[in-house]
């Protein structure tokens, strides 16, 4: 699922879950400029690239 749109949307949605421990943002992955972000939460407010996507996991 790509997030761009409702980035800020979907943070607050795993923070309520209790899973944002558990998600990793993956940003143009497998390109040169690819990017991984662990610490979603501090990146919430950025505007993300298009081809990103969320991957969270439960305990």
């Amino acid at each position: 699922m790509k997030v761009y749109k409702n980035f800020g949307e979907i943070v607050e949605m795993l923070d309520a879950e209790n899973l944002l421990s558990n998600a990793a943002l993956v940003s143009r992955c497998g390109l040169k400029d690819e990017k991984i972000i662990t610490d979603i939460n501090s990146h919430k407010n950025e505007k993300i690239n298009y081809l990103s996507t969320i991957l969270t996991r439960r305990d």
